[in-house]
């Protein structure tokens, strides 16, 4: 009895190891979690993660409204939320919708930030969340 008792609370423990957390990335614009994307304009969104995770990725939701979606999206670290270094890239390609997941394992940075740059005429709604593991 009492070895199972102990092993119940080690697998409790080792769950527990294994945390998962999810936070959304917020408009540097107007605080929001969906942002409007129109024309040529870009659009960012960021979110701090405050400690060092050893699993990271931020995924992007690109959800088309009007025109072509296309364009670049740019994930960018920084330590102080004020002087950011780009970390991946990727080319946004003609689709009704566009999911990316965007590796940045492990953080290195405090703060992460997603920009989605358009080309061409179009207006497109973007969702950013960051996913963490330990």
């Amino acid at each position: 009895m009492k070895t199972l008792i102990m092993c119940l609370c080690l697998a409790l423990l080792s769950v527990g190891a294994y945390a998962q957390k999810v936070a959304v990335l917020k408009s540097t614009y107007n605080a929001t979690v969906e942002d409007t994307v129109t024309n040529t304009t870009p659009k960012t969104q960021q979110v701090g993660v405050g400690q060092y995770w050893p699993a990271a990725s931020i995924k992007v939701d690109l959800t088309r409204i009007s025109g072509t979606l296309a364009g670049m999206l740019r994930t960018f670290g920084s330590f102080d939320n004020v002087n950011f270094v780009k970390t991946d890239s990727a080319t946004v390609t003609n689709a009704a919708t566009y999911k990316r997941s965007l590796d940045i394992s492990p953080t290195k940075y405090n703060f992460y930030r997603v920009t989605y740059t358009p080309t061409g005429t179009m207006s497109t709604k973007m969702r950013s969340q960051i996913e963490v593991k330990k």
